[in-house]
């Protein structure tokens, strides 16, 4: 066989294989990266729809799988005017869900928690950290539209289904009266509306972090606290 035919067909060679290495690599992109892409789109047009507003959603990754168990596909969220209000949206076997309300009402509580914390201790407190979590039962929220319920319009419709979740942190290294009396103001707050679960985290950190101090009530602990010497009895020390 002439040289160069030889030459001719071991560039055609070439040449294939290096089409079927791109093809595969570009297969092997889409698998990973391409999927995820199309989700991401998905879950915008899906919060667009829900909401009637524009959303970015950061680029989706799958959690909480394992040997034989298939992860869940989930992404950070925010609308467009407000990259401060961050939120998840999962894939689950029924389709898409979203924690867009749950966002929107913990914030508005996180507000009047604080506002009861400063009823009862020293407004120039910087040592203090508080979050708020309030959601709802995970069909309600999937079935709600804009425009969206306010905190109080859910409470009154579906209050049993809410559930409120506080949790309080300051540096110090004992239990003041300030304390014990911001516990019992935010249970008051707690149980003078009609929610169902409900639980209050309230940390004592040490400033060396060599300790913790922690009352810790949930459900009808709550709701069955009567006196100052429940909340008292509450704080326990731990040391790390």
């Amino acid at each position: 066989m002439p040289k160069e035919v030889k030459m001719i067909r071991y560039k055609k060679i070439q040449y294939v294989f290096v089409v079927v290495l791109v093809a595969a690599m570009l297969l092997y992109l889409w698998s990973v990266f391409g999927y995820k892409i199309l989700k991401q789109i998905q879950i915008s047009n899906h919060l667009k729809h829900k909401y009637g507003q524009e959303f970015i959603v950061e680029y989706p990754e799958y959690s909480g799988g394992g040997f034989g168990v298939d992860g869940v596909l989930s992404a950070e969220a925010y609308p467009k005017s407000d990259s401060n209000l961050k939120f998840i949206v999962k894939e689950t076997q029924y389709g898409l869900s979203d924690y867009y309300p749950s966002s929107v009402w913990s914030r508005s509580e996180l507000a009047n928690v604080k506002k009861q914390l400063t009823d009862v201790r020293d407004d120039h407190d910087h040592d203090i950290n508080v979050s708020v979590i309030v959601s709802a039962e995970q069909n309600i929220l999937d079935s709600i539209r804009a425009p969206l319920p306010s905190y109080k319009e859910i409470v009154a419709n579906n209050g049993t289904d809410v559930s409120y979740n506080i949790k309080i942190s300051r540096v110090g290294d004992s239990v003041t009266d300030e304390d014990i009396l911001a516990v019992q103001h935010i249970i008051n707050y707690l149980n003078s509306q009609r929610i169902g679960f409900r639980s209050i985290i309230y940390s004592i950190n040490s400033r060396n972090k060599k300790s913790e101090i922690t009352c810790n009530l949930s459900g009808r602990e709550i709701i069955n606290v009567q006196d100052k010497a429940v909340v008292v009895r509450c704080f326990l020390k731990r040391n790390n």
